[in-house]
């Protein structure tokens, strides 16, 4: 025990103890941090580590902060109070690391870490080792061995779905329906790899003013590579109608949507025909929807 200028009595061995509870802090972080670094995510040791480290200072000054104030009576100190706005305070780091792209979601397991860091480093904070390094060590085999059974279950579920999709659609009724619309006699060919397979309409006999129509099948997902309209029927609503087919087929065949990359150009075709601006350049039609009323 020793004493400063002012007569405060300082707890040399508590301090040291407080220090070591800083430095666990900043280790544990570190280890959680390195493994998202590895897999080159936005948040990574420094991060990781900044937070813990912060989270075990708020939780240490919460609990000795204030101890001189504990003979007044008016004054009751409550070191959950700090705590409970870390956690909070958490969410809005957490959400600057979660973003969309296409039509997935990516960043939230690094928001997780992030959250769960702010919870080890107030355990640090706390002095409670044990739970801190059990939780760390569960924290490593949830990132390492669950990453790997999810890549397996994912590789499982694409095997599974590829060919077979495409032997259990009916594409000479789509055939069918573009020929009746079109009038002319259609071919078609069906290439690109097993996991997504490409099917591409044209005129069975060659013309000066062509027709194509490029698909993408992907498991529940059509996809609509390209569509070019012959020139002389474009002003015929003729796009429409193969929109109205494309999607009855698709909902006969057990799609779910039907995804686009298109030209800001073409922005109120999509629309009008019920498909959903995701960004851009990027449109979805969700075959589960309801048909949108006719004007």
């Amino acid at each position: 025990m020793a004493e400063d200028k002012e007569g405060i009595q300082v707890d040399i061995s508590l301090q040291v103890e407080l220090g070591l509870r800083l430095l666990f802090a900043l280790i544990i972080g570190a280890m959680i941090g390195s493994e998202r670094h590895f897999h080159n995510k936005p948040a990574g040791a420094r991060t990781h580590s900044l937070v813990c480290l912060a989270s075990a200072l708020f939780m240490i000054v919460s609990i000795y902060g204030f101890t001189g104030f504990d003979h007044i009576e008016a004054v009751k100190r409550d070191p959950a109070r700090m705590a409970a706005q870390v956690i909070s305070g958490m969410g809005f780091l957490g959400a600057g690391v979660i973003w969309k792209e296409g039509y997935t979601i990516k960043g939230l397991t690094t928001a997780t870490t992030l959250w769960l860091v702010s919870g080890l480093g107030l355990a640090s904070g706390s002095g409670m080792y044990i739970p801190a390094i059990i939780t760390t060590v569960l924290a490593y085999v949830a990132l390492y061995t669950f990453s790997i059974w999810e890549a397996a279950l994912f590789k499982k579920r694409e095997v599974r779905s590829r060919l077979p999709k495409i032997a259990e659609i009916n594409i000479p009724h789509l055939k069918s329906g573009l020929e009746n619309v079109l009038r002319e006699s259609l071919g078609y060919d069906v290439s690109g790899q097993p996991e997504n397979v490409v099917i591409t309409f044209q005129w069975a006999r060659s013309q000066n003013d062509p027709f194509y129509l490029t698909l993408g099948v992907k498991e529940d997902i059509l996809q609509l590579f390209f569509l070019r309209l012959p020139t002389n029927q474009r002003s015929q609503g003729l796009g429409a109608l193969i929109m109205q087919i494309l999607v009855q087929w698709a909902k006969e065949n057990g799609f779910h949507k039907i995804a686009v990359t298109s030209s800001t150009e073409a922005l109120g075709f999509w629309l009008k025909n019920g498909f959903k601006q995701i960004d851009d350049k990027s449109f979805v039609y969700d075959i589960n929807q309801r048909d949108p009323d006719p004007e």
